[in-house]
C-alpha cells in the first residue's frame, strides 16, 4: 500500500471516529453556490415515533365468517355467481 493510500485510510478512519451523528456529517457536505441561492437548510434530529397497535379480539363465529369470505373471494371468485 502506498503512502498516499495510508494517509487517505487514516483520514477516513479519523473522520468517522470523530463524528457521532449523521447530522454533523451532513453539515460538512459542500453544496455549490449556484444551487444554494443564499438559502440555508438546517436538518434537525430525526425522531422515530411508534404507536402501540390496538388489537381487537373477534368472537370465533365472526372470525370464521370473515375468513370464509376471504377464502371465497381469493380462491373461488366465480362461486357467488354460480349460486
Amino acid at each position: 500500500m502506498s503512502q498516499t493510500e495510508n494517509q487517505q485510510d487514516s483520514s477516513i478512519n479519523s473522520n468517522s471516529e470523530s463524528f457521532t451523528s449523521f447530522d454533523k456529517i451532513d453539515a460538512l457536505i459542500d453544496v455549490p453556490s449556484s444551487s444554494r441561492k443564499t438559502k440555508v437548510v438546517r436538518l434537525g434530529a430525526k425522531v422515530l415515533e411508534t404507536k402501540k397497535e390496538v388489537r381487537k379480539v373477534l368472537p370465533e363465529a365472526q372470525y370464521l365468517g370473515n375468513l370464509e369470505k376471504i377464502i371465497v373471494r381469493d380462491y373461488f371468485p366465480e362461486l357467488p355467481k354460480l349460486k
